[in-house]
């Protein structure tokens, strides 16, 4: 996997960690690898329609483990009854969880005889589509009229470094595939112009507040763990405020602890507020 991160032409690897509630024995050496080599990295839940899918979900999550910029995708490719609805269910299961929005992998030759439609669109108006697709074109599907993120075109591509293995082409660079990961900012979706102006002051709060108790040389880097913890008790809301604290003070090094305590007790009330 070394030479795959050091390559430049490879956006990243997404790698199976669970179907239904069974785990894939390899995922967790491939997963610590890629992070400890800083590859991008994406997990997918291969979805069982015969299942519950909020068990799947939690499975899943409890697989991964996700921090910050990991890309989570739910494999919908097996036909059964309500595909669209459990899909549905699990991505916003895994957005209230994680506070980001995950891929969807699907082919046209299903999706497209799914119904109804109106789930698929309100799917695809969260979720970006990984598309598999094998041969030389992707065909458009059901909600996405800006097509797909990622297409796999191929069951067998040949990648230096790696085992004869499903390739796809990604519509951007490593920096945009890890911004599709839990704790991508959606302003837009439930936070007022008025609430995001709010947030931005809380961050310089709690900037300010840690400069005086710790110095200002001390925000370089965000431990990727207690990002995920703060995340998950802040909702979509928590990469607004570490993006304005780590912006504010520039150099050093983190006691990411102590940062987290600081932005949970400065956003109070508000947090209720703008993560609804």
């Amino acid at each position: 996997m070394a030479a795959l991160a050091a390559d430049p032409n490879i956006g990243g690897v997404i790698l199976k960690a669970s179907e239904g509630t069974g785990t894939d024995p390899a995922f967790a050496g491939r997963w610590a690898e890629a992070g400890r080599l800083g590859l991008p990295r994406g997990a997918y839940l291969f979805e069982r329609p015969d299942l519950d899918p909020i068990v799947q979900a939690d499975h899943f999550l409890g697989v991964v483990q996700p921090v910050l910029g990991d890309v989570l995708i739910i494999d919908c490719e097996r036909d059964g009854v309500n595909v669209l609805g459990h899909c549905w269910t699990i991505a916003q299961h895994l957005h209230d969880r994680t506070g980001g929005w995950p891929m969807v992998y699907a082919g046209p030759g299903l999706w497209n005889t799914l119904s109804p439609v109106s789930t698929a669109v309100e799917i695809a108006a969260h979720c970006p589509l990984w598309q598999a697709q094998y041969g030389p074109t992707a065909s458009p599907m059901h909600g996405w009229p800006g097509g797909w993120r990622l297409w796999q075109y191929t069951d067998h591509g040949s990648v230096p470094g790696a085992p004869p293995c499903d390739v796809s082409r990604f519509a951007g660079t490593r920096d945009d595939f890890r911004a599709l990961g839990i704790g991508t900012p959606t302003m837009g979706d439930d936070m007022t112009e008025e609430q995001a102006k709010q947030l931005a002051d809380i961050a310089f709060r709690v900037a300010d507040m840690h400069s005086e108790n710790y110095g200002s040389g001390s925000l370089a880097w965000f431990d990727f763990h207690v990002q995920t913890q703060v995340q998950v008790l802040l909702s979509g809301v928590a990469e607004v405020i570490v993006h304005g604290i780590v912006a504010a003070f520039p150099g050093g090094a983190v006691d990411a602890d102590k940062i987290a305590a600081g932005v949970v007790q400065r956003l109070g009330a508000l947090f209720a507020l703008a993560a609804k």
